[in-house]
């Protein structure tokens, strides 16, 4: 029995030391500021100050998360508690001078959540670090570093240089506040910047701040939101003008290049001591993350950058170290030279050939991703965290077997089940809006991402037959929502099991009212107070955005694609709805968010994930 024992021991051994790391392990940075609080992990703050109690500012102007932090849960040694007072301090400046106009809108003052706190509360002390003891951020990082590298496991990462120093990321779930944290670092950055500085005026900002965005239009949303926030000086960039010095400059990512063209302008253009804010940068990493690296790196060079992604994660999958990178150059090198990317099978004359340069050494560094987000995120507060604090989506997977849904009519009637679930999801949104309200619930939006715009294959076309096919089988239609509402529909998953099976219990009600359920649609869902034939109406003021409409109602759905004018070519001809061009109608998109929003449905490309 003690063999055994000790034979299982052993196995369980092997397996833990075998067990592949996650990147949350590989974050130097956050270990090392987490490393300054009591308990030394994000999960040990939170069970501190996780509890609604302590949002808010207390009546001497501290936070209530600052009376509770000095209650045991920082290390003094490491932070006096006179400078995470007045870190403290800050904080409530900046977020109450970017929260005001809110709060007026609002009708309520809005509250920082522990994880929106703590992410400013780093932010704070890495710049003070940053600008006032820089020696002492290197060497403690480094010191961070050997404590890493010593673990089980720990990726081969080189030391902490100075010019590491100048990114800082934010591992931040969709949906937790980043545009209110990008605005307060941006107040952040300045404070410190400007700090001890006198003379004119122009010498307290960069010499420019340059927000990126993934595209344009999120640039739309970022320009509204800082005017919201209250950053008066914000416009998209535009290369015949020099705005003012402190003007913060929007841009598309992919309007970035390495020479000036029509629609793109060079890297070049923005060098100099800058504040970047790159928002999803990490897209830039796919196929031309090289390109996209170096650009940052001449963007960032002789300023700071602040990054923000909710995926860095997957963004860094197939990142590289400073080392493989480095091996990288060596291998491409000796494929060329020597047809071999083997570099055990070469001598010591010709390893001397693939001596790397400055310039190479710099390239690694610039395009190792997986290091450069090991060294920079400063907090990770990714889906994971999100979730368990209770935020976030749950998902539901109903997908229906693949060959049944190839025969008769079964794509249509999924299709009419799928439209029903999101009827329902508007239903009790609409008749219970009481309850939901402390829930801060907002009105549902059914959202379709397709994987083919154009062609006879495309997805976008098809939902759009759909949508018309609701609206002119209504006979049909209203046949099939009977069975679904009485749960006799069999629409089969791939084991054979009913998907739908129970899922319209709160529609019951309906059994013997199809009639007044189909037209209940209609005004919900369709805009219409009575069945039409739908239209598709291209938006020629508005790049990528068509319409959807039934007859002269309001539009219920917007297609948001990058070939537009393509798509309504094809569509056209299309005898199931009817199109129009429309010269004169304004952009939809961006009033999604609007709380008097129409639109119930999105329809797009990949690029909305």
């Amino acid at each position: 029995m003690k063999g055994a024992a000790m034979a299982t021991t052993a196995k369980a051994g092997k397996k833990a030391a075998g067990k592949k790391r996650s990147f949350h392990q590989e974050l130097v940075l956050n270990r090392w500021v987490l490393g300054f609080f009591q308990g030394g992990t994000l999960a040990a703050l939170k069970m501190r100050l996780g509890d609604d109690r302590f949002e808010g500012i207390d009546e001497d102007g501290q936070t209530k998360f600052f009376h509770e932090l000095i209650r045991g849960l920082f290390d003094p040694n490491k932070v006096p508690e006179a400078d995470l007072r007045r870190y403290d301090l800050n904080v409530v400046a900046h977020w109450q001078a970017i929260t005001a106009q809110r709060n007026k809108l609002e009708g309520h003052e809005l509250q920082m959540k522990y994880f929106q706190y703590l992410s400013l509360l780093f932010t704070e002390l890495y710049l003070d670090w940053y600008f006032n003891h820089r020696q002492e951020l290197l060497d403690g990082l480094n010191e961070e570093m050997t404590r890493y590298r010593a673990e089980t496991g720990a990726e081969p990462f080189r030391d902490f240089e100075a010019d590491d120093l100048n990114k800082i990321a934010f591992w931040n779930a969709t949906g937790s506040g980043k545009t209110l944290l990008l605005h307060i670092n941006i107040r952040q950055y300045l404070h410190y910047f400007q700090a001890g500085k006198s003379g004119q005026i122009s010498d307290h900002f960069p010499d420019k701040i340059i927000l990126l965005t993934p595209n344009e239009g999120l640039s739309r949303q970022h320009l509204e939101e800082l005017h919201l926030s209250g950053f008066g000086f914000s416009q998209f960039f535009n290369k015949a003008q020099s705005p003012a010095r402190g003007t913060i400059e929007i841009i598309d990512i992919n309007k970035l290049g390495d020479e000036m063209g029509d629609k793109t302008v060079a890297v070049d253009a923005f060098e100099g001591n800058n504040l970047v804010l790159v928002d999803e940068g990490h897209r830039g990493t796919g196929t031309a993350a090289g390109a996209w690296m170096a650009r940052r790196d001449a963007l960032v060079r002789g300023g700071f950058a602040f990054e923000y992604s909710a995926t860095f994660g997957q963004a860094v999958a197939k990142g590289m170290t400073v080392a493989a990178a480095e091996e990288d150059i060596q291998k491409k090198r000796a494929k060329m030279l020597f047809e071999t990317t083997s570099l055990k099978k070469l001598d010591d004359e010709q390893l001397a050939q693939l001596a790397l340069s400055n310039e190479d050494k710099r390239r690694a560094r610039v395009t190792a991703t997986r290091e450069i987000y090991a060294k920079c995120i400063l907090f990770d507060y990714s889906y994971k965290f999100f979730y368990e604090d209770g935020y976030g989506k749950e998902s539901l997977i109903l997908n229906m077997n693949g060959e049944a849904y190839e025969q008769a009519d079964n794509a249509r009637k999924y299709f009419t089940a799928c439209l029903l679930a999101y009827y329902q999801q508007l239903w009790l949104w609409s008749t219970h809006r009481d309850i939901l309200t402390d829930f801060n619930i907002e009105k549902p939006l059914w959202v379709f991402v397709g994987n083919t715009v154009s062609g006879e294959e495309s997805d976008i076309l098809e939902v759009v037959n759909f949508l018309a096919d609701f609206l002119n089988s209504d006979t049909l239609i209203k046949t099939w929502l009977a069975d679904l509402i009485a749960d006799k529909a069999q629409i089969l998953a791939a084991k054979g099991n009913n998907i739908f099976s129970g899922r319209f219990t709160p529609l019951m009600g309906f059994s013997s009212r199809v009639d007044e359920l189909y037209a209940d649609i209609l005004l919900r869902v369709f805009n219409a107070s009575a069945k039409q034939r739908l239209k598709l109406v291209n938006i020629k003021s508005s790049k990528g955005e068509l319409a959807l409409r039934v007859g002269d109602a309001e539009p219920f759905g917007l297609i948001n694609i990058g070939d537009d004018a393509g798509f309504f070519g094809m569509a056209e001809d299309v005898e199931a709805f009817d199109s129009e061009r429309d010269d004169f109608g304004g952009a939809l998109f961006g009033t999604l968010n609007n709380k008097d929003s129409r639109l119930n449905v999105l329809i797009g490309s990949r690029k909305f994930t």
